[in-house]
């Protein structure tokens, strides 16, 4: 078959080239930007397949045209279209045409439309970035669809640098995890929803509400300054064109999960994640009013679905535009993990643990969101109104059994169970505005209200030993409440604005003459957080009455009889004492505050040098008081900690040198700090499925030194080339490490922090060829980092290496794709095949000469297919995690030997989805 293919593409050039042939080349310019290039503009030959689009630099060039007279159309949308007669082709001559484009009287709204659309492709994004002052990338709806990306946290690890750890929920960059990242939507900063992290979950945000996902892994003035790794801003949908309603419908299944028998579920919980109820269920000792069950529910059949459906338009009102977008969407998605648990104590000659863990996940996401624009004037001023709505439930339930050990070598067989609910909401708010009082002078605007929920309502933990002789369940024979209900309440209330004054001075019209735009601009932020919780333990007083215990009936035996009879008590986890007491919960309440004024300032030295200079000023005022199962803010020696009150002067530098018209030079140098976050600073023992996480809070901000270097190589369109070289200082860094005792905690681990690196970046066109009904290609991307990181570690702190690297920092991250896309009369079709990889990297540091637990590496591999079906109809497929690694994590003996901690594999998913456009 590929010899036959390669002897009819050898006829078929032979055949080609028999024949006497010219060509046309030129420049497209556009009228309204003074003549400048305009890139993306079609030019066909009428009547023949012959056509293609002008480049970055208005450049195109039509090849191997027969010898003939021609007519030639030039277009590009909400732009006259022009038509260019009796146009010669002579043999082996090119025949030179220019053209410059304006938009009719009629169309110049659909040219504002153009631009906008052109912020979810793959070539105008690139276009972008070439011409930005700042170094940043961004990924668009276009490149999330031909990679099968579902939501926001899966674009960003597409981008060089940026990668996922399993079991974390955000995503590191350069080897930078979520304290050291920022998020914002439009510009203004999100919270989020979980008080584990400082930064919103990113697969909150599916595809359907992303125009596009920039990441800034360099600093402005413009920017917060609490960030190290990157800033990534969601920048959200918003209608353009003309009227469209679409459907968007899909199914799919992973191999480990569909046709599991038996599939647990969270008794109580439904398939919406709806019906949440955080109330306490008791005040009182002797009520047991508990009416969800230690035992889960199960099913035998779980099917993945998604439906979205969206519907925008664009209305005049006399000569202005009100843009109206509306998106309402459900998904749902199972899996199943199945894999050991093995911890070693602090002397690594015996275990503490080692069992079969069983892991069953549901996840259920609901988004409304409305997106309302509103143009007006000669000028285009514009304000705009960004509503979001997100719902997101995961149940988890998990069963563990094996070996419980301990130091002295005595070892028992546990069982334990876990039902846990996590739903979480989020509401955003957010008014934006510019306004143009001349072809000077602009204002920005902006303001949010963010509002976070996040319940976890009766989490179930109950544990058993078993004895292997008589083959039956056992309750703590030291009578510790190790049946438990947990109830979690998080609210959090965010206010922030942004405004800012922008001038700009110079000839700006006039690429050739010296020219710039200096800003000056404020920005708020008041967060607010309040947490709160309390479990509930029960424990068996009459234990030896109670040895046969069977684990799904145990609701049978905790009841208000078995209370009444003395039989059983339960107590918070205050105790049992005093009723008004101890059904307080335990909380934490955070607030942060913060006030910046900065400058920045645009210069062309040059057409080909431009220089930008911000200096920001930030006044930092956060405090933390807690009350929890560790200890209280009320403690006079705790009032002093947990409290920030500082002020930055954070400078950046951004240089741009365009070599040519091909190649660019840029380097970026700032200071930036990082604050220890609410979580981290409070003293609360939170209980996870693997790890217990508890904060400090005497620590301190870090600060953070960053300089990057990077070469720009742009060919065609949509191809490029880059290599970016990066230097990071940060000055108390702060670190997650496993104590004494196994839990997670933080604190400033060290005097410093370095990294170092190269990231790498190509696109290229390798193959394009005639056919259908236009020009097809197979398409290359690739982007690596490769990555050092070390660190200083506090001797007191008792780690087991003077030094280490950072946690969460792979040596080497790689993406790659290639892409087949066919144009016929009936049917475009998009074929890629997907590969990421990231090498071993540092889960958590080690402590008294135990090593480090190391997420060991992991590849993967993605095919995605779509097909358009004429202009309204689309069908997909994906199928994902196709060479199912396992994902393991290890850690080194006394003896040297490699040991596994965590390991399990999460199965290939299959996917079909239909989208129809009415």
């Amino acid at each position: 078959m590929r010899n036959l293919f390669i002897i009819l593409l050898v006829i078929f050039t032979s055949s080609m080239y028999a024949q006497d042939k010219g060509a046309i080349s030129g420049t497209i310019l556009d009228k309204e930007a003074g003549d400048q290039p305009l890139p993306f503009a079609n030019i066909i030959v009428k009547g023949t397949s012959i056509g293609t689009a002008s480049d970055f630099d208005g450049l195109y060039t039509l090849e191997n045209i027969p010898v003939g007279t021609y007519t030639l159309e030039i277009s590009f949308t909400g732009y006259e279209t022009i038509t260019l007669d009796n146009i010669d082709v002579s043999k082996d001559q090119v025949t030179k045409i220019d053209a410059s484009l304006g938009a009719t009287a009629a169309a110049l709204d659909e040219v504002v439309i153009k631009v906008e659309t052109n912020k979810e492709r793959e070539e105008a994004l690139i276009l972008e970035q070439k011409n930005a002052v700042k170094i940043e990338q961004k990924i668009g709806a276009q490149e999330l669809a031909r990679k099968g990306v579902s939501d926001a946290e899966g674009a960003v690890t597409k981008i060089a640098g940026i990668t996922k750890s399993e079991g974390v929920k955000n995503v590191f960059v350069r080897g930078l995890g979520d304290r050291l990242n920022a998020t914002t939507m439009n510009g203004l900063p999100l919270p989020s929803e979980d008080p584990l992290y400082k930064n919103i979950s990113l697969d909150f945000f599916s595809s359907d509400v992303i125009k596009n996902v920039g990441v800034s892994k360099t600093f402005g003035s413009s920017m917060y300054g609490d960030v190290a790794g990157a800033t990534i801003d969601i920048a959200s949908k918003e209608h353009t064109g003309k009227e469209e309603f679409k459907i968007d419908v899909s199914t799919g299944i992973n191999t480990i999960t569909f046709n599991k028998k038996d599939f647990l579920t969270v008794d109580g919980a439904t398939r919406l994640g709806t019906k949440i109820d955080n109330t306490i269920p008791t005040e009182n000792f002797q009520i047991y009013n508990f009416d969800t069950s230690f035992k889960p529910r199960s099913q035998d059949l779980q099917t993945n679905s998604s439906i979205s459906l969206s519907y925008g338009n664009n209305f005049k009102i006399k000569d202005n535009k009100l843009s109206t977008y509306f998106l309402a969407s459900f998904d749902n998605d199972y899996s199943y993990r199945d894999g050991d648990i093995f911890r070693i104590t602090t002397t690594k000659t015996k275990f503490s643990k080692d069992v079969r863990n069983e892991s069953y996940n549901y996840n259920v996401k609901q988004i409304l969101m409305a997106n309302v624009g509103y143009k007006f004037g000669e000028l285009n001023n514009t304000v705009q109104y960004n509503g979001m709505t997100i719902h997101n439930n995961s149940q988890i339930v998990s069963e563990q059994f094996g070996i419980s050990g301990d130091e002295q070598g005595d070892n028992e067989l546990i069982y334990i169970r876990r039902q846990q609910q996590n739903s979480n909401k989020l509401y955003v708010n957010q008014l934006l505005s510019t306004i143009n009082l001349n072809d000077r002078f602009y204002l920005d605007f902006g303001a949010s209200y963010n509002i976070v929920r996040g319940d976890e309502p009766d989490r179930r933990i109950d544990s058993y030993t078993f004895d292997p002789n008589t083959e039956i369940y056992l309750f703590d024979p030291n009578g510790q409440a190790n049946t438990q209900r947990f109830y979690g309440d998080l609210k959090e209330d965010e206010y922030a604005g942004k405004l800012s004054v922008n001038y700009r001075f110079g000839n700006f019209e006039d690429a050739q003459r010296n020219f710039g735009e200096i800003k000056i601009g404020y920005n708020y932020r008041n967060t607010d957080r309040d947490f709160e919780n309390i479990t509930f333990g029960f424990v068996p007083v009459t234990v030896n009455q109670r040895t046969d215990i069977d684990p799904d009936n145990i609701d049978n035996i905790l009841t208000q009889g078995a209370i009444r009879n003395g039989e059983f008590e339960f107590r918070t986890n205050r105790g049992r004492r005093n009723i008004l007491l101890d059904f307080a919960p335990y909380t934490y309440n955070g607030n942060k505050e913060i006030h910046s004024g900065y400058i920045d300032i645009f210069y062309n030295i040059s057409p080909s040098f431009v220089a930008n200079i911000g200096l920001r000023a930030e006044q930092v005022d956060q405090s933390i008081v807690w009350d929890t199962n560790i200890s209280s803010s009320d403690d006079p020696s705790n009032r002093d900690l947990g409290k920030i009150n500082e002020n930055y002067l954070l400078p950046s530098l951004n240089l741009k040198y365009s070599v040519d018209d091909k190649n660019i030079v840029r380097l970026a140098a700032s200071k930036t700090y990082t604050l220890p976050q609410f979580k981290e600073l409070a003293p609360f023992k939170y209980e996870g499925v693997d790890f217990n996480d508890i904060g400090n809070p005497d620590m301190v901000p870090a600060d953070n030194y960053n300089l990057d270097i990077k070469w720009e190589r742009y060919f065609n369109s949509g191809e490029l080339l880059t290599i970016t070289g990066f230097y990071k200082h940060i000055k108390n860094p702060i670190n997650r490490y496993e104590d004494t005792v196994g839990n997670l905690t933080y604190d400033n681990t060290g005097e410093k922090a370095e990294i170092y690196g190269i990231e790498i970046e190509a696109r290229k066109k390798i193959y394009t060829f005639e056919g259908g009904n236009g020009e097809n290609d197979f398409s290359f991307g690739l982007n690596a980092s490769f990555l050092e990181t070390e660190q200083d570690l506090e001797e007191t702190l008792s780690f087991t290496n003077a030094s280490d690297g950072l946690e969460g920092a792979s040596p080497l991250l790689l993406n790659t794709d290639i892409t087949l896309n066919t144009k016929g009369k009936k049917l475009n079709t998009t074929s890629s095949l997907v590969f990421n990889y990231f090498s071993d990297r540092i889960f958590s540091l080690g402590i008294q000469t135990n090593q480090n637990i190391v997420e060991k590496a992991i590849p993967t591999l993605d095919f995605i297919f779509k097909t358009e079906i004429g202009e309204k109809t689309s069908l997909k497929f994906g199928a994902k995690n196709l060479l199912n690694p396992t994902y393991k994590l290890t850690k080194e003996t006394i003896t040297g030997e490699e040991v596994t901690v965590t390991d399990f594999k999460k199965g290939m998913n299959f996917s079909v989805g239909l989208s129809y456009q009415f």
